[in-house]
């Protein structure tokens, strides 16, 4: 599965539990790793689900939160994060 990023300078390849992130243009790998799951905000920030417990927010390459969920159910929930 492939996205891009709102503003078209990142693609991002997500299967077979890895993740890389491409230079639009380029092609050129940005950054990587193990995640089931792997979603772009808005500003360019991105969140990457490791595990069934464990989601990684990361800005600009950066990890900046890890988020350890207990219990998980079928419930969705919205979390909006503004990075400092």
């Amino acid at each position: 599965e492939s996205e891009a990023q709102s503003n078209g300078r990142f693609v991002v390849v997500c299967g077979d539990g890895e993740y890389i992130i491409y230079t639009a243009l380029a092609w050129r790998n940005r950054s990587f790793g193990s995640a089931l799951e792997f979603a772009w905000s808005v500003d360019g920030e991105y969140a990457i689900r490791e595990s069934v417990s464990k989601i990684k927010i990361f800005n600009k390459s950066f990890q900046v939160l890890v988020l350890l969920i207990s219990k998980c159910s079928q419930i969705n929930y919205v979390l909006k994060i503004k990075f400092l």
